[in-house]
């Protein structure tokens, strides 16, 4: 584990007409850190405005999945959803570019398997954090098996890394998009509805062995996990979640 400061160098921000954004932001990893991680691990998060309530003298830290690739190793980057007011989250999400931030990390056991003969990734919401970062290295390093995302949402505004993948799916032609939103407008062009929906038109040869990531909303990622298990009928061993 390594714990260093750093400074918010890039932030983008995905509104949402009936509440808080979601935020993709960068920092970068000073010259000298030694911070290596995989693809779906981890890290803690605080910043100097937010302490805990019990010991005002000590800083508060939040979890958030690394959504940069380590093909890329110079940069973190990390996608938010708001929060309690008192909370890492809400601060991070009306904080500015400059402002100081603590890094521990990384963390966790949730990590791509970089040997698998296809791969499906499913995300809800900021839950593309890890899944992004897996489709980024996987493809930066020219796998050629069948990736998939699924990445579902509320409103268009919400679909974060929206060019990046569009480019990736025109790119490589291994990587397949199928996004959807629950509460589309006019203008929307990809799928309507949920998850589920869409994912019941899975079939491939290699679903025994395919390795399938899911991220996102808890109560929605177990409707997930269920759906996987008992109706597509992933062997339960390859269905692997990150559960907040």
């Amino acid at each position: 584990m390594v714990e260093f400061k750093t400074r918010i160098s890039k932030i983008v921000d995905y509104p949402a007409p009936d509440g808080p954004s979601t935020r993709v932001f960068e920092i970068p990893i000073p010259s000298g850190i030694p911070f290596s991680y995989v693809s779906g691990q981890f890290a803690m998060l605080g910043h100097d405005s937010v302490r805990l309530l019990a010991n005002q003298n000590m800083l508060k830290f939040a979890s958030y999945s690394i959504s940069s690739s380590p093909t890329h190793p110079h940069v973190l980057e990390f996608c938010i959803g708001d929060g309690s007011p008192t909370g890492v989250s809400h601060c991070l999400l009306h904080s500015k570019v400059g402002e100081e931030i603590i890094v521990k990390g990384p963390f966790g056991k949730f990590m791509l398997d970089e040997n698998a003969p296809e791969y499906v990734f499913l995300a809800t919401g900021t839950g593309i954090a890890p899944m992004i970062s897996m489709i980024r290295t996987l493809l930066n390093k020219n796998v050629k098996v069948p990736i998939t995302l699924y990445f579902g949402f509320r409103y268009p505004s919400q679909y974060m890394y929206r060019e990046e993948l569009e480019m990736l799916a025109q790119k490589f032609s291994n990587f397949k998009l199928e996004i959807v939103a629950s509460r589309p407008d006019e203008k929307w062009k990809h799928h309507s509805g949920h998850l589920q929906d869409v994912l019941m038109n899975y079939n491939s040869p290699n679903k025994m062995k395919t390795k399938v990531y899911l991220c996102g909303k808890p109560s929605v990622t177990e409707e997930l996990i269920k759906f996987c298990i008992d109706t597509l009928k992933f062997p339960t061993e390859n269905v692997l979640v990150e559960k907040w």
